[in-house]
């Protein structure tokens, strides 16, 4: 008679067994379609896209973390990259690799333009994900500001013109890929008070961080 709770207990676990595999668990996808409005219109309002220049000035305080995550092509990140990014193209940049970040680090997905990076930044958020931002005009409004060495740069608009419009498409030309080893890639920090900027970074923190990284 000893042996009956024993059995019961391994027939629920079965039992649960092919129940989550008739039914299945919730997909990250699932996840983010049920998100995908109201995350729509946050991007909306532009509150989580940062101007490059904010971004520069990020890079050089010592005192928050921040991780920049670069999710175009490899073609396009061999060419220029921002000093000290990670490179995640959208189809490595899974759920479980966005949980993996430090919660209270500002993060900064960036594309060519702003598509990609607004894709990630809604798996990163869809995540449960805090602190999580858009380049601005990405990285073909970066090399706009802060120079490429390519002749007929285009001008760089103020913030409040910035739209985001744009196919992800490369439009700066380099004569040799340099990565990160670009001038550009980590522009002085004088440049910081060149431009007119909003700030928007207010570091949300949570009741408990997620320790880690994305490798």
């Amino acid at each position: 008679m000893r042996v009956w709770p024993r059995v019961t207990v391994s027939l629920v676990a079965v039992i649960g067994g092919l129940v989550l595999m008739l039914v299945g668990t919730p997909e990250p996808e699932d996840r983010l379609a049920r998100m995908g409005p109201a995350l729509d219109a946050e991007l909306a309002t532009r509150e989580y896209h940062l101007d490059p220049a904010e971004v520069l000035d990020l890079m050089y305080d010592d005192g928050q973390q921040i991780f920049l995550i670069d999710v175009r092509a490899e073609a396009d990140y061999n060419q220029f990259h921002l000093l000290d990014v990670r490179w995640r193209p959208l189809d490595r940049l899974t759920f479980a690799c966005c949980r993996q970040l430090p919660t209270g680090a500002v993060k900064v997905v960036m594309s060519n333009d702003e598509v990609a990076a607004q894709e990630a930044w809604r798996r990163m958020r869809a995540a449960g994900l805090l602190n999580a931002y858009v380049l601005a005009g990405g990285i073909n409004l970066w090399l706009d500001i802060y120079g490429d060495g390519a002749p007929g740069a285009a001008a760089a608009p103020p913030h409040d013109l910035i739209t985001g419009e744009g196919d992800d498409t490369l439009r700066h030309r380099f004569t040799r890929a340099l990565g990160g080893r670009h001038p550009a890639s980590l522009p002085g920090h004088e440049l910081v008070g060149e431009r007119r900027f909003e700030r928007k970074v207010k570091i949300a923190r949570p009741t408990a961080a997620v320790g880690g990284g994305c490798g």
